[in-house]
């Protein structure tokens, strides 16, 4: 029997056909290229649009750049900083002159020691963005932060990340995975304050310690601490304008006694969006050429709320107690209008107007608690048990109108109501010994277990009567269980050499299935995941690198659902139960100035 679910997500921002081109250069001092130097792309009134690190030869790139006027300015340790003149990009890319950054020179009378984070840090399996150290976050989302770092492209349209160019992208918070998928933690982090996080770290060859998925690598969200005896804490409200009203605020708490520690963080914004959706097909068809054109304006107000807490607790002098809770609440509501033309024959046009009301409304909580202990000088263990639920209501309402070249109307209503809890429970436990100060090793375990369930009904209004729809009125449900282990070592045989190494294991049983069909989808499967890095120090801070890892990417429910998703009266999105994993096997050279 062949099942189809009916899913409805968040509608897409607007798809524009405009010719995009890029900026590249190089930076140098003169006498060699300068590799992770930091380059910023700057509007004419010189507002931060987006930053790069210069690569192992000097060189960067800024792509996708939309025409107009922009500004170059580069820094690094040690040099003064540099400024372009107003660079105009048309129709075709720019190729930058040589940046030369000139060493600082400067006369000492006295020395004043002031201690401040750089804003970005280049380490051997990451870069980390110093949030706190960067004026131009003050009063955005972490979103809008990802947008303007290194190697990270944000696409608000299809609700993607990418890094350095690859797709496959994991997102963690405080050394937790999300287990969203990618699309709702996008829109998630969206509105969550920069104000609250401390730092995020692009990790770009991840340890074995983590979760093996995503082959772009991961994202680590830090959010703000205070490690200070005390009471502190801070309030900032966000007034702005993107289409229309951008407004929200954020409140950070913190107290620290000699035996327990609280914190509380709590961030709310609501934005007012116009999207535009255009849709052009065509395919022929017994010797004719039929055209579809879908057109849509979305109109929405989303308001998010995120809050993070927690509790500590020193037990003895060596063991540590702590609680976590989690809440996030995404409130969309959106008015739509879609327009459809569509010839089907020569003498034959099919126009189609389709008026939308959707709410898609997600609500998550979450509760964790965590052990900590030093059992020796040498060794510490860690155990953490985290229970997370969260709900999806989406409710959605469409009203057609059809008319053709002889000005026939004919009508339809569609309700839809779809709602889906999604539950998770993880259990790990963490070990780690320092064999020597050049040899350290860690390993753990991971369980996870998840379900997830989707109730879809689907009315037609007929004879002024509303009827369930058979086909499209579904109920499925997602079951999935992983497994796994890991060890990892790092090793620094000599003053100028660091060896990472490390195996993973990860075994999942995932199965979906429905009331006349239990076993739609049935996988079940074990992969190895190594990684192995070199780092040798050269001199003047200078570093090489040589690494290699496997990663991969599993389908997630959305992919592998065999849902549909209607953009207009004559086009919709599905999903592929025949979608496999996907291996990557990745292999770096790097070459670092520090």
């Amino acid at each position: 029997m062949k099942i189809r679910l009916l899913i409805l997500f968040l509608s897409c921002p607007a798809v524009y056909s405009i010719g995009q081109v890029s900026v590249r250069g190089r930076v140098t001092d003169g006498r060699q290229n300068l590799s992770a130097a930091t380059v910023s792309l700057l509007n004419s009134d010189s507002a931060l649009i987006k930053n790069a690190v210069t690569s192992d030869d000097g060189h960067f790139v800024f792509e996708n750049l939309r025409r107009g006027n922009y500004l170059i300015s580069s820094s690094m340790v040690g040099y003064n900083k540099y400024y372009s003149q107003a660079i105009t990009v048309e129709n075709s890319s720019v190729e930058m002159p040589d940046i030369i950054l000139n060493a600082t020179s400067t006369e000492l009378s006295g020395v004043t020691i002031k201690s401040k984070k750089p804003l970005f840090e280049q380490k051997m399996d990451r870069l980390v963005v110093n949030v706190q150290s960067s004026i131009t976050s003050s009063g955005g989302t972490v979103l809008e932060v990802l947008e303007k770092s290194p190697g990270i492209v944000v696409n608000k349209q299809n609700h993607t990340i990418t890094m350095n160019g690859k797709a496959g992208v994991r997102v963690m918070i405080n050394g937790k995975s999300t287990q969203l998928p990618l699309e709702v933690v996008v829109q998630m982090l969206d509105g969550m304050s920069s104000a609250n996080v401390e730092k995020i770290e692009l990790i770009t060859n991840p340890p074995a310690k983590y979760d093996a998925e995503g082959s772009a690598g991961i994202i680590h969200i830090i959010m703000k601490g205070d490690a200070d005896l005390g009471t502190n804490g801070s309030l900032g409200v966000t007034l702005g304008s993107k289409w229309a009203e951008v407004l929200g605020g954020h409140l950070n708490l913190n107290h620290r006694h000699k035996n327990f520690a609280c914190f509380v963080d709590y961030s709310i914004v609501s934005e007012h969006n116009l999207h535009t959706y255009h849709l052009s097909r065509q395919f022929l068809y017994n010797g004719f050429v039929q055209d579809i054109n879908d057109y849509s304006r979305r109109e929405n107000i989303t308001i998010q709320q995120n809050a993070n807490a927690g509790i500590e607790f020193k037990l003895s002098k060596n063991s540590l107690l702590n609680f976590s809770f989690t809440g996030y609440s995404r409130n969309w509501d959106m008015n739509a209008v879609t327009n459809d033309i569509s010839r089907i024959a020569k003498d034959s046009s099919l126009i189609s107007s389709m008026g939308v009301h959707e709410s898609n409304i997600w609500q998550s909580a979450s509760a964790g608690m965590g052990l900590q202990s030093k059992v020796n000088s040498n060794t510490d263990i860690s155990f953490n048990l985290d229970y997370l639920y969260y709900h999806n209501n989406n409710p959605s309402q469409y009203d057609n109108l059809f008319s053709n070249h002889y000005n026939a109307n004919d009508g339809s209503k569609i309700d839809v109501k779809k709602t889906t809890p999604i539950q998770f429970l993880i259990a790990t436990a963490d070990y780690k010994h320092v064999y020597s100060p050049v040899l350290t090793m860690e390993a753990g375990l991971k369980a996870v277990t998840s379900t997830l369930d989707n109730d879809v009904l689907v009315q037609r209004f007929q004879n002024n009567t509303w009827l369930t729809d058979s086909i499209f009125t579904s109920y499925s449900n997602f079951k999935e269980q992983v497994g796994a282990a890991y060890i990892s070592t790092i090793w620094q045989p000599g003053n100028q050499w660091t060896i990472n190494s490390g195996l993973r294991y990860e075994y999942t049983h995932t199965t979906i299935g429905t009331p006349n069909q239990k076993n739609l989808v049935n996988r079940k499967g074990g992969y190895l995941f190594p990684n192995l890095s070199f780092e040798k120090g050269l001199a003047k801070n200078q570093t090489v690198e040589l690494s290699y890892s496997r990663r991969i990417n599993r389908p997630t429910y959305n992919d592998i659902a065999p849902f549909v998703f209607f953009w207009g009266p004559n086009s919709f999105d599905g999903g592929n139960t025949e979608l496999q994993a996907a291996i990557s096997d990745a292999a770096k050279i790097g070459y670092h100035i520090n």
